[in-house]
């Protein structure tokens, strides 16, 4: 068996050599933190959605972009239940990665001169912005969460003609 200090050095060797990784944390049953990469973790204890998905149904699951207090930009958490020669243990493990490299695709991509992309999620909130300031705000306030579920994808166009692809 595996010391706490060993799980660690491990979870750390990932989140070095990977480059992927923000951080690595282990959780209990109940959702405690039990150890992390992170020296500054904010989260004690996983109340989301995603842990219990992982913990009850043994899913890996993923979390929407959120932000991580004191850093910017977005990340997503992947929640993988741990598993021991095929038997589950009950822990899970949370990686959390940046939304960096997804944002930087997106806003690549221009359309036309004057266009570019972005993505929302389904109440129309900016994933993708030139500034962190507006990350997770409304991409247009007039606009109500139907108006974008009732049309997922297409062009918007601004009143001075500006295009954006969502």
């Amino acid at each position: 068996a595996f010391t706490d200090e060993e799980r660690k050095r491990e979870l750390q060797r990932l989140v070095n050599v990977s480059n992927i990784f923000a951080d690595i944390s282990l959780y209990d049953d109940t959702g405690f933190l039990m150890l992390s990469t992170s020296e500054n973790h904010p989260d004690t204890k996983d109340y989301t959605d995603n842990f219990r998905e992982a913990m009850q149904l043994g899913k890996i699951s993923v979390s929407r972009p959120h932000r991580n207090v004191g850093k910017e930009g977005l990340f997503l958490s992947a929640y993988l239940p741990v598993y021991s020669q095929e038997e589950f243990v009950p822990r899970v493990i949370r990686a959390r990665m940046s939304f960096a490299a997804v944002s930087e695709l997106v806003l690549g991509v221009r359309t036309g001169e004057v266009g570019r992309t972005v993505l929302l999620d389904e109440a129309g909130n900016l994933l993708t912005s030139e500034t962190d300031g507006e990350l997770l705000e409304k991409f247009d306030r007039n606009w109500q969460i139907e108006d974008w579920q009732s049309s997922p994808e297409g062009v918007y166009r601004t009143a001075d003609n500006s295009e954006f692809l969502y």
